[in-house]
């Protein structure tokens, strides 16, 4: 069977190919260990624990930083400004400055009595 422009149709399963690679390079790195007679089976077992623990390191980091960024794309993002000043500016009626005393407020100023 060819296609419209004449080329022959590729009929693979890709995800069975990419499946018996994968497993191919494990049969690979297994193999160099056992087949080394300097490295004993304890050193294989290490270095494939440590392999496992760094892998669960490198994604929980990248884990942290891709949260991050939602966050900060949902617009989530830290407050520099000081309360008190968010207040002043948000609710300047309900923040202003207590006159001192023998004086009185009068349309927002502090006059004396």
């Amino acid at each position: 069977m060819t296609t419209v422009n004449g080329r022959p149709t590729i009929n693979h399963d890709w995800d069975t190919e990419y499946l018996k690679q994968r497993k191919n390079r494990l049969t690979d790195s297994v193999d160099e260990y056992l087949q080394d007679s300097d490295t004993s089976i304890l050193a294989f077992y290490n270095d494939l624990k440590d392999v496992i623990e760094e892998l669960i390191t490198y994604h929980k980091q990248n884990k942290e930083k891709a949260e991050g960024a939602l966050q900060l794309i949902l617009g989530h993002r830290p407050v520099t400004i000081d309360p008190k000043a968010w207040e002043e500016i948000y609710y300047p009626e309900e923040t202003e400055k207590e006159c001192p005393p023998g004086t009185i407020r009068i349309n927002g100023e502090c006059a004396d009595l």
